[in-house]
């Protein structure tokens, strides 16, 4: 998982423990903490780039959304095999990534 969002990038890591502690800790701030997927921008066998929202309402007050784009790919098993994000306005960057994700050699 690698973030490439150049206004709040929060993290990259690998792994699944590492994905789940990311998540999680989003629930500690935010106490309606909702990942939407919003559009499909590109559909292939085994990837995608999906436009999502991230909303919630912060522990101290206040409500929040941010939207992006995850390019993802999946394994032969059906599990996601990487992920990336990026700020909305960053679309060539994401379908670049997805085309280079997408390429058998680079699913592991």
């Amino acid at each position: 998982m690698r973030d490439h969002r150049l206004k709040v990038s929060t993290w990259s890591g690998q792994g699944v423990e590492s994905v789940i502690r990311h998540f999680d800790s989003f629930r500690g701030l935010a106490s309606d903490f909702a990942l939407l997927g919003v559009e499909i921008l590109a559909l292939q066998p085994d990837a995608m780039l999906v436009r999502r929202l991230h909303s919630g309402s912060c522990s101290g007050g206040g409500e929040y959304e941010r939207t992006f784009l995850v390019p993802f790919v999946t394994a032969s098993d059906g599990r996601i095999a990487h992920i990336d994000w990026f700020d909305v306005d960053q679309v060539e960057p994401a379908f670049v990534c997805l085309d280079e994700l997408s390429r058998p050699e680079q699913i592991r």
